[in-house]
């Protein structure tokens, strides 16, 4: 279903044309200590190497940190392997940043009676959906207008009231999937006027497109390529920012006349799947890979 707008993107969306990103996403380092099978450090065919974001580097964003609403020190790796993180922390903070939430919750050392309780409610979770026999896909999730009444519907709807009830007990911010996927493509990063940098600093527009590697979607290999517009090492956040380029793209993407992938009989099509060339237009004529993004969809709520 595509959404035609009235008014301009810069009309509707006015945080994706402000003269700095109104939210920072910083991948510090892509080094991590674990070495899950379902990150997309190891997918066939990634570019993300080992690298830490310099500490010079991410001082370049000062001036845009003093007009950001929100900073995110993640990525693909672990935060806190940085030697710099802390230095970088401060830097923010003096900039008006608010990371308490990170470093009260989601990087305390150890784990508290909350914790506990919040980590049992996933492997709750987990082993419901498993005895279910319940796959979250996007193959699945056309079918699941249908289940609505089911019984294993209103159990999942418990679970998500649960989860809701305790992320409120314990301050946290929670977000949560659809239980069925959006009628109508939306991209949050690109309306809230986000920008990604990557530990090499480059300056990419959302997390669907922050790195090149090889993914599976609806049951077939996608190539992603990396889309970035600049690098914070070699130019001013704010002019890469403004730049024709990238707002040019955020204009096209807000526009919302690319097709609904995932509802088409004949995809994925091999401008969805990139293998045989890289993308330039999608059946429509427009200019943008979104098409056949699980963000715009509703799907996974990663760095959101």
């Amino acid at each position: 279903m595509l959404r035609k707008v009235a008014k301009s993107p810069a009309q509707i969306y006015p945080k994706a044309f402000q003269e700095s990103p109104t939210r920072l996403q910083v991948e510090v380092t892509t080094r991590c200590n674990m070495n899950c099978s379902m990150c997309v450090k190891y997918a066939p065919e990634s570019d993300i190497a080992e690298t830490d974001l310099s500490l010079e580097d991410f001082k370049k964003l000062g001036p845009a940190l003093e007009h950001c609403e929100k900073l995110v020190l993640n990525g693909i790796g672990e935060p806190l392997l940085h030697p710099d993180l802390a230095a970088m922390a401060s830097f923010a903070c003096e900039r008006d940043q608010d990371l308490q939430n990170y470093f009260d919750f989601v990087w305390t050392p150890g784990r508290s009676m909350k914790r506990e309780k919040l980590f049992d409610l996933i492997r709750e979770m987990r082993a419901d959906a498993e005895a279910q026999d319940i796959w979250i896909n996007l193959r699945n999730l056309a079918e699941w207008g249908q289940r609505i009444q089911t019984k294993e519907y209103k159990q999942l709807e418990e679970v998500y009231a649960r989860s809701k009830a305790l992320a409120v007990e314990l301050g946290v911010e929670l977000r949560l999937p659809p239980l069925m996927a959006e009628n109508e493509l939306r991209c949050s990063f690109v309306e809230e006027g986000t920008a990604f940098i990557t530990s090499k600093g480059e300056v990419s527009p959302c997390q669907f497109l922050w790195h090149s590697c090889t993914c599976y979607l609806d049951g077939s290999e996608k190539l992603l390529r990396q889309k970035q517009f600049g690098n914070i090492a070699s130019g001013e956040i704010s002019e890469i920012w403004k730049g024709s380029e990238f707002a040019g793209f955020r204009s096209e993407v807000l526009e919302y006349e690319y097709p609904y992938c995932a509802n088409c009989s004949m995809g994925p099509c091999d401008d969805i799947t990139g293998r045989s060339n890289e993308f330039e237009y999608d059946c429509l004529g427009g200019g943008v890979p979104c098409g056949h993004c699980p963000w715009a969809m509703g799907g996974p709520q990663c760095l959101m």
